[in-house]
């Protein structure tokens, strides 16, 4: 029954052009962190970890908007610019390697309708946030996810590493 009702919800979204943002850092992240989690926490996500990672493959099957999300910004520093990790996730859900970073960039301004600041895409007029890597995240799109790769970072056009 489960599997029906996600295909039904995927149809629906794509229909009324609904955006997605499935947030997977979340789930993988916390199921590595076994012992900082109290036990029904562990069990409860454990019980969606499968639930959560069909649901995005059969999004991504359906052609749902997805806009790549990570929580990160509420966890720990140290989690601090390992938001590119969403993208493997969701390449390991179905999608190219092309498809996580428009999820990442160009889908993401889609999830704030008129209030979205004009961003999302290289273009005159738009905030010009970009990054500079030392790989081809077409080739490996992990290496979004690596602070080693990322050799530089521009907010608003004004460098911050």
């Amino acid at each position: 029954m489960g599997r029906i009702w996600i295909e039904e919800a995927a149809e629906l979204m794509v229909e009324q052009g609904a955006v997605l943002v499935p947030t997977r850092f979340v789930v993988e992240h916390l199921l590595g962190m076994r012992a900082g989690l109290p036990d029904y926490a562990f069990r409860k996500l454990s019980a969606l970890a499968a639930r959560h990672a069909e649901a995005m493959t059969i999004a991504v099957h359906y052609g749902v908007k997805i806009a790549a999300g990570t929580d990160i910004f509420v966890s720990s520093p140290a989690l601090w610019g390992r938001n590119g990790i969403e993208a493997s996730y969701l390449a390991k859900a179905g999608m190219t390697n092309l498809q996580p970073i428009e999820a990442a960039t160009a889908n993401g301004p889609a999830t704030l309708g008129g209030q979205a600041p004009r961003a999302g895409l290289l273009a005159a007029g738009n905030d010009a946030d970009v990054i500079t890597l030392d790989a081809d995240p077409l080739d490996d799109v992990s290496s979004l996810g690596n602070p080693e790769h990322i050799l530089g970072v521009w907010k608003a056009g004004v460098r911050v590493k």
